[in-house]
C-alpha cells in the first residue's frame, strides 16, 4: 500500500475536530505531505453521539486501510473471448497452464513426485 489512513486531531477556532487523512510524499516538493480523506466534525459534538469517538473512529480508520489493501491486492482481467487471433502471430503463448503450475509448485508437488517416482 502505498498510503495508509490515519486519524488527525486538530484544533480551530479553539475546538478540537476529528479527520481521516493520509500522509503521502510529494516528490515535486521533496517533503511530506498530509490530505484529508474525510472530514468528521468537532470533537465536543461527536461525543454526543459517540461515547469515546476517538477510538470508535480509529476501528473505522483500521477497517477503511483494511479495505484499501483488499483493493490493492485485486486485480480485474478483462478478455475479449469473441476475438479472433490470426494464424501468423508469431508471439502467440499458451499461457493457459500457468495458475495451475503455481499451485503445483506452492504445493511442492513436484518434490513428492519426483521422490514417488524414485522409490
Amino acid at each position: 500500500m502505498d498510503f495508509i489512513l490515519y486519524l488527525k486531531v486538530g484544533k480551530s477556532a479553539g475546538r478540537e475536530y476529528l479527520s481521516i487523512a493520509r500522509g503521502y510524499w510529494d516528490s515535486v516538493t521533496k517533503r511530506s505531505r498530509t490530505k484529508t480523506v474525510k472530514s468528521l466534525g468537532y470533537l465536543d459534538k461527536l461525543k454526543e453521539e459517540f461515547n469515546d469517538p476517538i477510538a470508535h473512529f480509529k476501528v473505522v480508520v483500521e477497517q477503511m486501510n483494511a479495505e484499501l489493501d483488499v483493493e490493492e491486492k485485486m486485480v480485474t482481467i478483462v478478455s475479449d473471448f469473441s476475438a479472433v487471433l490470426s494464424n501468423n502471430n508469431y508471439f502467440r503463448k499458451n499461457l493457459g497452464y500457468l495458475a495451475l503450475s503455481l499451485i503445483y509448485h506452492e504445493l511442492s508437488l513436484n518434490k513428492f513426485f519426483s521422490n514417488r517416482s524414485r522409490a
